[in-house]
């Protein structure tokens, strides 16, 4: 197997284990009571749960590893 299919396969993986997790944070958040402060609560938790997703997607467009890295990992470098 070449490295560039084993890059594809790692992306493809992350991409999907993402988009599960996503689908994992919607599920919970339902479970949440509806108050003020559960709405405070699953807001947030929205937010960060779901924005890794798209983390990866922009990461997905970097040109090299370095840029893969800053992009998943901002600050990293």
């Amino acid at each position: 197997m070449g490295k560039n299919k084993v890059l594809m396969d790692e992306k493809s993986d992350i991409v999907d284990r993402s988009y599960k997790f996503a689908l994992e944070i919607i599920k919970v958040v339902n479970l949440l009571p509806r108050s003020t402060s559960g709405a405070v609560i699953t807001n947030q938790i929205m937010k960060a749960g779901t924005s890794i997703g798209a983390n990866v997607e922009e990461a997905q467009g970097a040109v090299n590893k370095k840029d893969f890295t800053n992009e998943a990992y901002p600050g990293s470098l």
